[in-house]
C-alpha cells in the first residue's frame, strides 16, 4: 500500500483551503487534521522557511523538555485506548510525538490511507529544491501531483494581503506600494507564481505529468471544477457529492481594492514571467497575459495545447 494518493503542491491563496473542506465532505477520503502538514518545506536544507523545531516531538526530546506537556500528550492516547479505538490512539501518537524524518511522515500519511484515500495539500511544496522533491518522491512515488494556479497578479497580491492580516499590520499597509516591494523582492515570493518552472522540476523527479487546475475555473463552476480533481485522483470511481458544500464562502481573503499604483508594480515585477508562460502554453496563461497587456505588440502567444507536455 502506499504512503499517500496525491500531493496539492500549490499555489498560495489559489482555493487550496477551499478544496480541503470539499475532500473532507466526501465518504472515501481521510486527510490530516491540518490542512497544511509543512513537513518538507519545514525539514528541507534549502527551504527557507525551514524549523525543524516543530517537528521535534519525539517522546525522548519532551520527557527532558517539558515532562508536564508529556503527560497531557498522552492523555487522548490513553482514553482512545481504553475505549478500543486503535486507530485514533494511533493517530494522536504520531502527531503529538512527531520527528522530523521521512520514515515518520510515511507513517503519518499511511496511518490515515488506512480509512481512505489521503494527501498532502501543503502550497509551498511548490517551491522547493529539488532535492527535496526527490524526498517526496522517496516517500510516495506513485502520488499524482495537483497544482492549483491563480492569475500570478492576483495571486501576489492576495498573498500580501494574507501576509498584512497575519502579521496584525493595518490594512492600509496593503495599500503602500514601497511595502509591497520589499515583500516580493525575496526570491521565494515570485518563485510561488513560477508556475510552469516548477511544474517542470516534479514533472523530472515524478516521470509523470502535474495537472493544472485553475482558480478561474473554481469561481466560475465550483461543481466541475471539484469533479474534474475527483476524477484526476481516482477516473474510475462514482462519488456521493450530496453533502459538498459547493457555494461555501472561503473562497474570499481580505476585501481591499488594487489601486492603479499597486497594479503598476506588479506589472512591471510579473510581466516578462507572465509574457514567458502565456508563449510557452495557452488557456489561462494567454488569457492572464491578455487582460493586461491586451494592447501591446509582445501578446506573440501561442495556440493549441494549455502547455507543451514533457509526458505523453
Amino acid at each position: 500500500m502506499s504512503n499517500l494518493d496525491f500531493f496539492v503542491i500549490g499555489a498560495q491563496k489559489a482555493g487550496t483551503t477551499w478544496l480541503y473542506n470539499r475532500f473532507l465532505e466526501v465518504e472515501g477520503f481521510c486527510l490530516p487534521r491540518v490542512k497544511e502538514v509543512h513537513y518538507f518545506d519545514q525539514v528541507s536544507h534549502h527551504s527557507p522557511y525551514a524549523d525543524t523545531s516543530y517537528f521535534n516531538n519525539s517522546l525522548k526530546v519532551q520527557v527532558f523538555k517539558r515532562p508536564l506537556r508529556v503527560l497531557s500528550k498522552l492523555k487522548p492516547i490513553a482514553f482512545n485506548l481504553l475505549q478500543g479505538n486503535f486507530w485514533e490512539a494511533q493517530y494522536h501518537w504520531l502527531w503529538n510525538f512527531r520527528q522530523p524524518s521521512d520514515d515518520w511522515y510515511a507513517s503519518y500519511m499511511k496511518h490515515h490511507k488506512l480509512k481512505g484515500l489521503t494527501g498532502d495539500l501543503t502550497p509551498r511544496h511548490a517551491i522547493l529544491a529539488e532535492e527535496d522533491v526527490l524526498r517526496m518522491h522517496k516517500v510516495a512515488p506513485k502520488a499524482k501531483l495537483i497544482y492549483c494556479l491563480r492569475d500570478p497578479i492576483e495571486q501576489t497580491w492576495s498573498h500580501w494581503r494574507m501576509s498584512v492580516k497575519v502579521n496584525k499590520l493595518d490594512i492600509s499597509t496593503a495599500q503602500n506600494v514601497e511595502q509591497l516591494e520589499a515583500f516580493i523582492k525575496p526570491k521565494p515570493v515570485l518563485q510561488h507564481v513560477k508556475y510552469l518552472e516548477n511544474s517542470r522540476k516534479f514533472e523530472k523527479v515524478f516521470q509523470t505529468k502535474v495537472e493544472h487546475f485553475f482558480y478561474d475555473d473554481l469561481k466560475t463552476d465550483p461543481k466541475s471544477y471539484f469533479k474534474k480533481i475527483l476524477s484526476f485522483i481516482e477516473p474510475h470511481k462514482s462519488w456521493d457529492l450530496s453533502r459538498v458544500n459547493f457555494n461555501a464562502q472561503n473562497l474570499k481573503g481580505q476585501e481591499l481594492e488594487m489601486t492603479p499604483e499597486i497594479l503598476d508594480l506588479l506589472k512591471d515585477k510579473l510581466h516578462d514571467l507572465m509574457l514567458e508562460m502565456s508563449q510557452e502554453g495557452s488557456g489561462y496563461f494567454t488569457q492572464w497575459y491578455q487582460k493586461y497587456w491586451s494592447d501591446t505588440k509582445e501578446k506573440s502567444l501561442s495556440t493549441g495545447s494549455s502547455r507543451k507536455e514533457a509526458f505523453k
